[in-house]
Formats: structure tokens, sequence, C-alpha cells
């Protein structure tokens, strides 16, 4: 007679699941193996504990779960979980209005020239990263970002005599970003004529750096910051990232209509909602804009009722009317010229850039005559920040669609005639063929 013990080392275990029994005694219970919940019984359970098993697998082995089982379970497919379907359903779509395919061919500003210091500036520019530095000339220069050997990021680097260093190999390029050391050959060696980065032309010149952001030579010179008199006061800011494409940050910035609404932090809640009426002088062979109208002064809703307001405004010549003249020169420079009653006057000057096909950089700087006092700085810098970044925010609400070319359909009104205007002489530069691409497009 065979024994239960000998049968099963001959034939396997038993399909039912039990262990055989010992010979004159009882059956023994079915031993449990550690994989398997206690709970996991019967089909469902070993199911569940097929399924644990698996994803136990997906995260330990590259294989995942292929030729892993357990014996008695049916591996099911893995089921989503209801929070996070849910979680994908309710989360923001992507904003349609993203994307802005058209630019034109000119100079735009790529950094401060204080911001050229002792470390590479990485700084993306139409679509693509470049390297800012100041050559062994002293000159500023601009490169793009991407290594020639292996692509290593230069902005990552370090600036030694002039040249910029890859983090990656330590491949050294010069300001007209040639290759002219590589650590890991000898210096009799030759290097390779195409090790060699990309350089957009660059001038400096009103304490910025522009760079020609479009295939084939430049045309011309970048519009100059028109700073009448002297003395002035100056304040910068720092360059500023918007999440929109470059015409619709430009559209906002010649836009006068949305200041009661969106800049009532800055301007007061009191700004009069309606816009008097505009005569826009087109210079198409400068291919700039012109505009003026009288307002309240910036700051200064209203003439205040209490004394310390109007103390505040008589240091600050905050008093009204103001008259505010507008100067847009393509592609992407705005000044603003507010002459006081006092006879000082203010200028603010927004550069745009393309940063790439949703996204833009705002170059913002203020000069005065007026309140020239420690005072009248604060004043200048609050009010400088707070309009940038209630701009920055009102750009997240466009959520209307973007063609491919072109401008989008939209209905317009009286107060709309600046934006117009712009949008018309940016449609016939686009015509006459002053569109360009990045040169790494």
């Amino acid at each position: 007679m065979v024994s239960p013990r000998t049968r099963a080392r001959r034939h396997g275990p038993d399909r039912s699941g039990a262990a055989p029994a010992r010979c004159g005694g009882r059956p023994r219970a079915p031993r449990r193996s550690h994989l398997l919940p206690r709970r996991a019984a019967g089909r469902r359970g070993a199911a569940r504990a097929g399924a644990r098993l698996h994803r136990h697998r997906d995260r330990r082995s590259p294989r995942g779960a292929r030729g892993l089982h357990l014996r008695g379970a049916r591996a099911l497919p893995l089921r989503r979980s209801r929070r996070a379907s849910t979680r994908r359903l309710h989360a923001p779509a992507a904003s349609p209005r993203r994307g802005d395919p058209m630019t034109l061919a000119g100079w735009y500003m790529a950094a401060w020239s204080d911001e050229l210091g002792p470390r590479p500036l990485g700084r993306r520019l139409g679509g693509h990263p470049y390297v800012l530095f100041r050559d062994a000339r002293d000159a500023a220069t601009a490169l793009s970002a991407i290594c020639p050997h292996r692509g290593g990021d230069l902005a990552s680097g370090e600036l030694r005599e002039g040249c910029v260093r890859c983090p990656y190999h330590g491949w050294e390029l010069d300001g007209d970003g040639r290759c002219v050391r590589i650590p890991s050959q000898p210096a009799h060696a030759g290097i390779p004529p195409r090790a060699r980065a990309r350089k957009l032309t660059t001038v400096e010149s009103d304490g910025a750096v522009w760079v020609w952001l479009a295939e084939g030579p430049p045309v011309g010179a970048p519009p100059p910051l028109r700073l009448p008199g002297t003395p002035r006061r100056r304040l910068r800011a720092r360059p500023q990232r918007f999440d929109a494409g470059f015409v619709d940050v430009v559209e906002q910035a010649i836009d006068s209509s949305h200041h009661p609404f969106v800049h009532r932090g800055a301007m007061g809640a009191r700004q009069p909602t309606e816009v008097p009426p505009i005569r826009v002088d087109v210079d198409e062979a400068a291919s700039a804009l012109e505009w003026e109208y009288e307002r309240a002064p910036p700051g200064a809703p209203e003439t205040p009722r209490h004394l310390l307001g109007a103390l505040r405004d008589a240091a600050l010549d905050l008093s009204p009317p103001t008259t505010w003249r507008y100067r847009c020169d393509l592609p992407g420079l705005l000044q603003l010229h507010i002459a006081y009653r006092s006879g000082g006057w203010e200028l603010s000057a927004l550069a745009f850039t393309p940063r790439d096909a949703g996204s833009t950089w705002v170059f913002a700087q203020s000069a005065r005559t007026r309140a020239p006092h420690l005072l009248g700085d604060l004043h200048q810098r609050y009010f400088m920040l707070r309009v940038l970044d209630e701009d920055r925010r009102a750009t997240r609400l466009l959520i209307g669609p973007r063609p491919a070319e072109g401008f989008p359909t939209a209905v317009s009104a009286r107060a709309d005639a600046a934006t117009l205007a712009f949008r018309r002489l940016y449609a016939r530069a686009l015509q006459n063929g002053q569109g360009g691409s990045s040169p790494h497009a």
C-alpha cells in the first residue's frame, strides 16, 4: 500500500489544495503561503491576491508580471482607482489659447545689462534655450545653450576667461560660439570645425541686451528708449514671465479699458470706466503707433478728501489731470509718457519677447522727474510691480480659441481703437514678409 506522502512525491500535490494526511493520523491543514493574505480564500480571494502579487511584481522587477502566477489564482487586469479617474476628469484642461505662431522678425530684449554677471545666464527665447554672458572683450553675447558635443546645458556651466565651459565634458566655447578647448585631448590635437554653437546678433544699448530673433542679417537697430529731460530716477523690474502668447500680452499692455477692473489694487477702485476718444497716428515707415488722452494719474483715482491723502498726493505730485502719451514700436516695445501739471514727467517702458509659443518675457522699467526722493522711489516700485502682477494674473483668464494664423475673431468697441490699430499694423508687417522664425526652428 502506497502512503499519501509517497503518492504526493510521485504525482504532485492534490489539486483540491489539501495537504496529504499523515500515516495513522489526522489530515494536516493546508500550508499557508506568505504571499496570500489570511482572508484570500476561494475564487474571489485568490483573484485579489493574484492582482496584489502582480502589482508587487511590477514595482520590483523590470519584467513586470509576466511568468509569475499563483497556483489556483486567476490573473485579473488591474482596475483603475475611482478616485484617480475622478482626479483626471476634473483636472484643468490646457488652455486652447496657448500658441502664437505670428512672430515678426526684429529686435527683442533678451536681458538687462546688469544681469550678465560672473555666471552664465540661461534664458529661453523664441522657443530655444540660450546662454548669455560677456566674452573676453566684455561684450554681451548670446549662444545656443545646447553644447555641440553631447547636448549639455551651457547655461549650467561656468565662465572662464570670457568663455563658457560645458558642465558635462568641460568643452569651452568663446563669445563667437567656437570651441577653443577640449580637456579630454592634448592641446596639439585639432578641434573639429563643426564644434561650435549658433550665435545671435547682439546689441547692447540703454542698459539692455537686444538680440535679432530671425534668420538672416539684422535690419536697422533696436528701438531707442526715449527718456527726455534730466535729472531722472530710474527703476527696473526683473524679467517677468507671462503664460500667454506674445501678441496677447502686447495687446493687453496697449489696452486701457481693462484698468478699472484688473488694476483696482494698483490704481484704485474708483477709476472711471469710460475711455475718452482716442486718435491713433500710424507711422508706417517706422512701424510704430502713437496716441494720447487725459486721465487721472496712476495710483490716484481722485483727489483725496482727507488731509493724509492730500499730503501724500502733494509729496508724490499725483494731482489730476495728466496727459498719457503712448508709443508702440514693432515688434514689441511700448512706452508710456505721463506729463504732470507741475512740469514733471514719468516714463514707463515695456519690452516684450516671445519665450516660446505659449509664454512671453516682459521687461519693465520706469523713469521719472517727479517726486525725486525716497518716498517717490517706494511708490514707483510698488506701483510697477503691482501692475505687472495684476496683468500676469489677468492673462491666465484668456481662454478664447487662437487660430493657426491671423488674429482671433472678436467683437470690438470704440475703446479698442489702439489695439485694432496695432492688429492692422502687425498684420501688414506679416504680409510684407517681415514674419520671422527662430534661428533654431
